[in-house]
């Protein structure tokens, strides 16, 4: 039996071990075992595909594999049977990668084809090429050629061993394909290669180095026009820094530039100020720009609890915009065909009213809230809300007006590892207002500040689930509240 069908085997003997209470109710887990990165994020034959960095023997990274959901409004996702294997000689694992559809051809694949071997002193290293499978019958076929992409296509003093995460499209009749590599300087720098057929491809230029202010290795490109920029995402590793924007160390960045101008690692902004965010992909549709990314990050990888059937999530998709120069975030509209009961009210805390305000009739267990805070009365001086809440465990953020720091904290959430439990942002003092949404899932939260602005993602695995009690303190502020629960479609496997 080969490796695919090994897993394959595999997965559908072990999925029916998980109930649906077991997973998100409607964010993506794997259908057994270990995720990580998105891959091949795309829409072809009707229907969205999402491919995806895959372990189905356990809850641990290791030998990458490819697996696969599909869906029909990127809500309500199937699980398919695993994409690919690292079954070929050239590879031990098959890491990262994205899919160019084109009208009337099969979708095309990059991925990165990950070899550990040994050299002619029998020292170990590792060896990374990019390959091309094509999608033909609902299977993935890889290229008889591959690699496409080989040491020898890199620039003078880079590094075979970190070398991949090709990002593919097409302009007129020339094929492009961004990568990250890493310099024998230790630093990363994107990669440009093109060429008349996906299988002839040189390299061209830089399309942005690393200078040392922004960690070490670079993984994950993404590259598209949006609103009248060019924007290229990057996950970042290695970065010491620890202003509020890069506190994760392993942190997903956007540079946006101006058409025709080239990128620079001036003008950047973080794309997601939480605990959990990593290696984000994007896809075109309809003229909107989708993004999903791995909710996750790899300083807390291996920390999946003791006797967990499974490990890792993607954010719920996330519409993207520019706004006045900056990236913005928000939970595709999509989200309102998983509402089920909803509420919806405005009241007003009166000035020396310290005390916590229930909002338990507004709470779900998951959910889509939304407030609205501003000043009413001259005591208005920020608030504090607590969600989540059953007896001494929640998530809590809260805004400072005197300070201007708004703060999420999960250390009140139970865990089993030492992992980060607390953010700070500078907001800006004296504001008066705060547009506050919250996605609420059985193993996650997804924040969203100022109509996207600004979003915190995190994860809480070990969190009571009976959990979804809400407190809020907000003296002086009239409060508008919407909220919506969120129910799973029977037609939802993931």
């Amino acid at each position: 039996m080969d490796l695919l069908e090994r897993a394959r085997k595999y997965e559908k003997e072990k999925e029916v071990e998980i109930t649906k209470e077991e997973r998100p109710v409607f964010h993506l887990s794997p259908r057994v075992g270990w995720l990580n990165d998105p891959n091949g994020f795309s829409y072809f034959a009707g229907e969205f595909h999402l491919y995806y960095q895959y372990y189905p023997y356990d809850v641990r990274w290791n030998s990458m594999h490819w697996g696969h959901w599909s869906s029909k409004d990127l809500v309500h996702w199937e699980f398919q049977k695993a994409a690919i294997a690292p079954e070929e000689a050239y590879e031990s694992g098959c890491f990262s990668g994205t899919c160019l559809t084109e009208e009337g051809k099969e979708p095309l694949f990059f991925y990165t084809a990950h070899k550990e071997e040994k050299d002619e002193t029998m020292q170990s290293r590792i060896v990374e090429t990019q390959c091309i499978a094509s999608y033909r019958d609902g299977e993935l076929v890889k290229f008889r050629g591959n690699p496409v992409l080989s040491e020898k296509a890199l620039p003078e003093g880079f590094l075979p061993a970190d070398f991949r995460d090709p990002k593919v499209w097409k302009e007129g009749e020339t094929y492009h394909v961004l990568t990250v590599g890493r310099g024998k300087d230790g630093l990363g720098a994107v990669l440009h290669f093109q060429g008349k057929s996906p299988e002839a491809l040189h390299f061209r230029d830089f399309f942005l180095k690393n200078e040392g202010n922004l960690g070490n290795m670079w993984e994950c490109p993404d590259y598209f026009h949006l609103d009248g920029k060019r924007v290229l995402l990057l996950s970042l590793m290695g970065v010491k820094d620890l202003s509020a924007e890069f506190r994760n160390g392993y942190c997903g960045m956007a540079f946006l530039t101006e058409e025709g101008e080239d990128f620079s690692t001036e003008k950047k902004q973080p794309l997601d100020l939480g605990f959990d965010f990593y290696a984000p992909q994007t896809m075109e549709y309809r003229g909107r720009r989708i993004l999903i990314g791995w909710m996750q990050a790899p300083e807390t990888g291996n920390t999946a609890p003791f006797h967990s059937k499974w490990f890792g999530q993607m954010t719920f998709p996330r519409e993207l915009r520019i706004v006045e120069g900056k990236l913005r975030q928000n939970p595709i509209p999509e989200i309102r065909r998983l509402y089920g009961k909803g509420k919806k009210e405005s009241f007003v805390v009166k000035g020396g009213d310290s005390s916590y305000r229930d909002l338990g009739e507004y709470a779900f267990s998951t959910m889509d809230i939304r407030f609205r805070i501003h000043k009413e009365e001259e005591s208005y001086c920020g608030f504090t809300l607590l969600f989540a809440v059953a007896e001494e465990r929640d998530i809590r953020v809260s805004y400072d007006k005197d300070s201007g720091v708004f703060v999420v904290d999960r250390s009140h959430s139970p865990r089993s590892f030492s992992i980060p439990d607390r953010r700070e942002v500078q907001m800006g003092r004296g504001r008066d207002a705060t547009e506050l949404r919250l996605l609420l899932d059985r193993f996650s939260f997804e924040l969203f500040l100022d109509d996207g602005e600004k979003v915190f993602s995190g994860t809480m695995y070990e969190h009571p689930r009976e959990a979804k009690g809400m407190l809020l303190r907000a003296e002086g502020a009239r409060v508008e509240v919407e909220s919506w629960e969120i129910k799973k479609s029977e037609s939802m496997d993931s």
